[in-house]
Order: structure tokens, then C-alpha cells, then sequence
């Protein structure tokens, strides 16, 4: 049985993953109210590991290796394939023509056409967002781990290490490093397997427990704008400072996390409550499909912005920043549409819905 609230969290997931994306290709965070937008906004991605390890959690009586392999093969990874190659020939055209930001790229790779697609596969290099999907790829290869620990009395304490790891842990510089991923996301997997074994336990309806993750969540977020740390700031770079640094962003997504789902499971059980149930069931329809996408779509609409006259970074938030984000979400979702109108039930294998 399909759970309400999950299906919108993803695609709430979705949407936040996108606006954010939309925002660092249309702000330079300057101002306070971008800053607050970058605090809320940056790192979603935990959002959708989360949601990930619920799901794993909540399918797993129906778990079987060779089967969900093939599934993930077919409809994670091949996509993933197709929707490489634009971006593929475009990096190589730059190879071609000298102008690839070489600060990105090992030295081994750089002028070698064939050893420079591998890397760019197993890294998602060639198209920003699509690292998520090597690293994704190594959670489906530790699946049977983590479908043991999905019964396991061990679950509580190894969902703590991991999340100990989270918190002192950082993104691999340029997100190129998916074995530096899995490291640090692996603690939202767990958290999600571990919210999903107690979901029917009382504290997920408590009204007491939704306003102190509130406050608290207030409270990180305050705390983060007080003593920022760059989003870039890589967990390479905190190995060479050789320093316990605290990631108050990932602790504060850890409470968003809990928060947001803790919120939906109301909105389902409260009908009357206006909500976009029907809006975020589509985006989570074709979620995957957009996050395959969508950045194409946004490296044409980032070339007309810069375009653009300056304005003041807050008008720009509305003017630019928000059509940006729309466009996008609406073109691709429409190409998915098209693709999905096409070639039918064979759409999963390219655009991954």
C-alpha cells in the first residue's frame, strides 16, 4: 500500500532539490534573505536519502538481491546512460577546444578522451546534479547490509555512529567523489530505515515533539548565519585542517528530515487541510525524470540571466530566480510527459519514469 505522505515528500523533495539548483545558478547569496534561503535550501539531497531509506525500509519484506539489482540497473543506471550523453559530448567538445575548468579534473584524465568519459560516469562530472547518481549506485551495491539492519536490534545504535558521521563530516569537494558520499549520507539512509521501522510509534503524531523540532530547527538555522561555514567547504578540506568541525547544516537537515514527515503524516490525516497533494504526486510521479533533466534546461535558461542588467539580489529573488525555477520545473516535466507519450512503459529505461 502506498503511503500519502511519503509520495508528497518526495515531491516536496523534488521541488526544494530544484529551487536550489535555480538559486545558485541566479543569486550570489549576499544578502540576508539569500543567506537564509542558502541555509534552508542547500543540501536537500539529504532530504531524498532520507526518503530513500524509508522506502527501502518500508519494501524490504519484498526484498530480493538479484531482483532489485536488475531493477535499479535498468531503471536508475541506464537512464542515467542516456541522459549522460548530451552532457558527455558537450565536456568533450570543451576537452576538445581547451576550455575545460581543469580544476575539476584529475591530471591522469585530462587530455585522454576514453579514461576522461569513465571518470566523468563514475563521478557524474559531466552533468552537476547527476553525481547523486554514482553515489546512489553504491547505497543499491551495500543493500543487503542494509536490509539486514532493517530487522537488526543493532539498527538504533548503528544509525547513531552513522549519524555522528554525518555531523562531522562534509559533501567530497565538487561532489566528485561518490565513495566520500556514501560516507557522509549515509546517516539520512539509516535515519529514514530507522524512522520507517517506528512509524507507527505515538512520538511521530506528538504535537509536543513537531514544536521543539521546530525551535530547534530555528535554532540551527540562526546558528548557521551567525558562524557560516561555505557551502564548497569539502570534507577534503576539513582532512587538511586536521580539525573536529561541526556541520550544523547536515544536523539541521537531520531535523528537517523528521519535521517534514512528521508534518505530512498530519496533513494526510487532516483532509480538510488545503494542501497541493494533487501538484507534489505528479512531481513525485516524475521525480527522478526531473532530476535526470532538469539541469539541461537550466544551463540555457543560466546563459539568458547573466544576460540580464544587474538588479538588486532580493527584486532579483522574484524576478529572476523564481521564473527560473518555474521554467524549469515546467520544461522538464513537459519533456518527460512527451517521452513518457511516446515509448510507454519503455520511458523508465530512458528517463528513469
Amino acid at each position: 500500500m502506498r503511503l500519502d505522505y511519503m509520495h508528497w515528500y518526495r515531491g516536496l523533495a523534488m521541488v526544494y532539490i530544484i529551487v536550489w539548483h535555480s538559486l545558485t545558478q541566479t543569486l550570489d547569496f549576499s544578502t540576508p534573505t539569500a543567506r537564509l534561503l542558502q541555509s534552508l535550501l542547500f543540501n536537500g539531497t539529504a532530504l531524498f536519502v532520507f526518503i530513500s531509506g524509508f522506502l527501502f525500509a518500508y519494501l524490504a519484506p519484498r526484498y530480493q538481491w538479484q531482483g532489485f539489482m536488475k531493477k535499479k540497473a535498468l531503471h536508475v543506471l541506464l537512464p542515467y546512460l542516456v541522459v549522460s550523453l548530451p552532457g558527455i559530448l558537450w565536456r568533450l567538445t570543451q576537452l576538445h577546444h581547451g576550455v575545460l575548468p581543469v580544476d575539476y579534473v584529475p591530471a591522469a584524465v585530462i587530455d585522454k578522451p576514453i579514461p576522461f568519459v569513465i571518470w566523468s560516469l563514475l563521478t557524474g562530472f559531466h552533468i552537476g546534479p547527476l553525481w547523486f547518481v554514482p553515489f546512489v549506485c553504491l547505497l543499491f551495491l551495500c543493500s543487503p547490509l542494509f536490509h539486514r539492519l532493517v530487522a537488526s536490534p543493532a539498527l538504533g545504535t548503528v544509525t547513531a555512529l552513522a549519524l555522528l558521521v554525518t555531523l562531522f563530516t562534509f559533501r567530497p569537494q565538487y561532489n566528485l567523489n561518490p565513495l566520500w558520499s556514501l560516507l557522509h549520507f549515509s546517516g539520512f539512509y539509516l535515519l529514514g530505515i530507522w524512522v520507517c521501522r517506528h512509524r507507527d510509534h505515538p512520538w511521530l503524531a506528538s504535537t509536543r515533539l513537531i514544536g521543539v523540532l521546530s525551535l530547534l530547527l530555528a535554532a540551527l538555522v540562526l546558528w548557521e548565519l551567525r558562524h557560516p561555514i561555505p557551502v564548497a567547504f569539502s570534507i577534503q578540506e576539513l582532512l587538511r585542517e586536521g580539525a573536529l568541525r561541526l556541520n550544523v547544516n547536515a544536523a539541521q537537515k537531520v531535523v528537517m528530515c523528521v519535521l517534514t514527515l512528521m508534518l505530512l503524516r498530519r496533513v494526510e490525516q487532516r483532509r480538510s487541510l488545503w494542501f497541493p497533494r494533487t501538484l507534489l504526486s505528479r512531481v513525485a510521479e516524475y521525480s527522478f525524470g526531473i532530476y535526470f533533466v532538469h539541469h539541461y534546461f537550466m544551463m540555457v535558461l543560466g546563459e539568458l540571466t547573466q544576460r540580464l542588467p544587474p538588479i538588486d539580489m532580493d527584486a532579483r529573488l522574484l524576478l529572476v530566480s523564481l521564473p527560473h525555477f518555474v521554467l524549469s520545473m515546467l520544461a522538464s516535466m513537459a519533456l518527460i510527459y512527451l517521452v513518457k507519450l511516446t515509448t510507454k512503459t519503455r520511458s523508465r529505461y530512458l528517463v528513469g519514469v
